[in-house]
Order: structure tokens, then sequence, then C-alpha cells
């Protein structure tokens, strides 16, 4: 409330003020206005609607959620790994503990429940994995179809059967696969591994499957190397040396006709081998080692077995003589007979074969310059690739006759341990610049 006397004192000054203004200009207005007129408070704004409200706001909240929905999808994949793997730890699984993608994982003896192998289907950086002595069944094996990555997996002593090898046909590189004592696979069985392919070894040690039809497989799956109960085979061949096996053992053979080929343990003798007069297709026989005789010789090739290659070594009780009824064999291209009583009688009769390609004699002390040079002027050396002497008594009147023209094919001599001359075995070198010697 203004007293009069004030009042008429803002009368007289309102007059004089409003004369300064005037003369001084514009530019006291706003100042002397402010400084006698009281401040006016500016007019208050209407709240915003709350509509408008929530516009403003809404563009910020996605913008807060789409961050934070990147930063969880970021680190869930770390987070989800770390639980994976604790998990799987906590299951009994060895690893490489400073990696979160780790390449092999052992897990022996573990149980397994459907938390844990989902936790293990996450493990997709895993190439060998081991589940031996595991309670994993044939419905379990569908978790490992997300390994894509795997390449060995060894199911030793497992439940599983041949139902569940269809799951694991579904792992696109695995070439190992180890089954050994997983006595519910049978026969049944490997008409699924015939399938898979890619697999390049199987290991079926300690189960019921049975030979004629591992031996089908490996004629199927042609790369295939199968360690099994009776053997290694690998594209129909039958290896069974370093195995317990004895001239008995070797009846499982009389049901495997499709066999072509077989490696004989040290031990088997002239008994043993009549187990392989029902092999008609045999092609290849590695019998190193073996107490055959002439006899028991004699009595194999008189069932006419295609044999393509043979390897004799070491066949202490063969003889020359038992020898030369190799030559009789009317597609053979190998013979190795290495350390055996080799001598002239062999030479002489294989000198008429026209497919020979390999020759191997090292160490046939029989084998000296005189019948060596019946062979040099033979029609088998036309045709051989490989001939190995090292340690025979080959002379250099013999070598000094051979000639590109006797050995156009040669591409290989091997003249170790004998008593050549470095004249002539140079000389020979200069002559054959085609072939590799070596002395």
């Amino acid at each position: 409330m203004i007293s009069s006397r004030a009042r008429a004192r803002l009368q007289v000054v309102r007059p004089r003020v409003s004369r300064q203004i005037t003369q001084h200009g514009p530019a006291l207005n706003g100042a002397l206005v402010w400084f006698v007129m009281p401040a006016v408070p500016p007019p208050a704004q209407p709240p915003p609607h709350p509509a408008l409200r929530i516009r403003l706001r809404w563009p910020l909240v996605l913008a807060t959620g789409a961050a934070t929905v990147l930063i969880a999808m970021q680190l869930w994949p770390s987070w989800q790994r770390s639980q994976d793997l604790q998990r799987l730890v906590q299951a009994g699984a060895i690893f490489d503990t400073r990696s979160h993608t780790p390449s092999w994982m052992r897990l022996v003896g573990a149980t397994f429940d459907t938390t844990t192998l989902e936790s293990l289907a996450r493990i997709t950086t895993l190439e060998d994995l081991v589940l031996d002595e595991s309670n994993i069944s044939d419905r379990d094996l569908k978790f490992l179809s997300t390994l894509t990555r795997l390449k060995r997996l060894s199911l030793t002593r497992t439940p599983i059967t041949d139902n569940g090898l269809v799951h694991l046909s579904k792992l696109p590189v695995l070439t190992t696969l180890i089954l050994n004592s997983s006595y519910h696979v049978t026969d049944r069985g490997l008409q699924t591994l015939g399938r898979m392919t890619h697999l390049e070894d199987v290991s079926l040690l300690d189960t019921t499957v049975t030979l004629p039809e591992l031996v089908s497989l490996s004629g199927r799956h042609r790369t295939l190397q199968i360690n099994s109960p009776h053997g290694v085979l690998g594209d129909r061949k039958l290896a069974l040396s370093g195995t317990e096996i004895n001239d008995d053992g070797l009846l499982r053979l009389h049901n495997a006709s499709q066999l072509q080929g077989v490696e004989l343990p040290g031990r088997i003798t002239d008994r043993g081998f009549r187990h392989l007069h029902t092999l008609t297709d045999l092609k290849y026989l590695v019998a190193a080692g073996t107490t055959l005789t002439d006899q028991g010789l004699e009595k194999l090739l008189a069932q006419a077995p295609p044999l393509v290659e043979v390897d004799f070594s070491n066949c202490r009780r063969l003889t020359d003589a038992g020898l030369a009824q190799l030559a009789s064999l009317p597609h053979l291209t190998q013979l190795r007979a290495d350390q055996t009583a080799a001598g002239p009688r062999l030479i002489t009769a294989i000198s008429q074969s026209s497919r020979l390609e390999l020759l191997s004699l090292v160490n046939c002390r029989g084998i000296d310059g005189e019948s060596l040079a019946g062979l040099v002027k033979s029609p088998a050396l036309k045709r051989l690739r490989f001939l190995m002497l090292r340690g025979t008594g080959i002379t250099d009147s013999t070598i000094e006759t051979l000639a590109p023209v006797h050995s156009p094919n040669l591409k290989g001599l091997d003249l170790r341990d004998t008593r050549l001359s470095t004249d002539a075995v140079s000389r020979l070198k200069r002559r054959l610049n085609g072939c590799q010697i070596i002395n």
C-alpha cells in the first residue's frame, strides 16, 4: 500500500524522468524503467499435456532399450558359455581351461542329464570329444548333431546301439569313430557306418561284429580303415600282423570270401595257410616271417588265387625251388622275397614274367652276378620299374651289360651293401639317367 506522500512524490518524479529519457535517448530507457518500475514476472506457462510428455520421452526410452538389448546380445553368449563350461566341469569334463572355445574335451565316466547335454551341445568349437564309459544313450546322441566341427568321437564302453549311430551320421566332418567294447553295436549298425562317407577310421574292438560284414563294409567304403576284433581292414584287406591269432584263428576266413588281401602274423604254419584256400578273390598276400614250406606254398598256388602282390620275406623254410613256383602266377606284379633262399631257380623262373613291376631280393645271398645276368637280358626287365638288390652278390660285369634298351621303365635300383666298384656304378648312372640308383 503506497502512502499519499509517496504518491505525490512519485507524481513529481515521473515528469522529470520522462524529460531525462527524452534528452538522453533510448539508451537509458530500459535501465531507468527497470530501476524505477517494479519487476514484472513473466507469465506462467501452462504444463505440457500428459500425452505430449509421453511423446517427448518415448524416443529416449526406445534408444535406451535398444542399447540395453545390444549390450545384452553381446554379453549373453560369453555368459552362457561360462555357465555351460562350469556345468560340464561339474560333470567331470577335462579341457583346456585357458580358452572359452575348447577344441577338445574328455568326459570319461560322466553321468549325463538333459541340462548337461544341452550345455555340451552349445560347445560348438569341439573337434575331439571323448565320452568313454559314460551313460550316454541313443536318444542322447541327438544332442551331438550341433557339433558340426567334430572330427573325432570316442564312445568306448557305452550303452549305445545300432539305432544311435543314425544321429552320428549327421556330423559332417567326423573322420574317426571309436566304438570299442560297445557291445550293443552289431552287424546292422555297419550299414549306417557305410553311409558315413566322410569316415576314415572306425574302431570296433571287443564287439560282436562279424568278419564277413566287415569285409563287405570295407568293400563299399574303400577309404575306411576298420580296427576290429578280427584284425585291421581296409579296402577288403585284412591285417593280422601284431595280433595273437594262430592257425586255428584263421578259421574265421572261411566265410570272408570277399577278402582281397591278407597280412598274416609270423606264427602261421602250413596248417593255417589251408584256411586261405577259400579266398578265391585273394590278390594281396603278406606272409613275411611265417613258417610256410614249399609244400604249403604248392597247395596254396594249386587253388589258383589271382595273386597280384606277394611278400614272402624272411620265410626261412622256403627254398629257391619253392619260391620259383611263384612264377606260375599269371597276374603277379610285385614280389618281395627279402632274406630268403632265393637264387638262380627263382631268377630263371621269373625271367619269363611279362607283368612283374617290382622285384625285391634284399640280402638274398644266393643271388649272384651269374644268375642276374639272365635277368638283365630277359623280357621281365623291360617291364620292371623297381629292382632291389641290396646285399646281393651282383658284380661289375653284370651291371655293365645293363642298358636303357634292357630296362626302359626302370625308375629305382637299390645297390647298397654290394661289392660294386664306384666307377662301375658311376658309369651305370650315366647310362640310366632316368633311374634313381642308390648305392
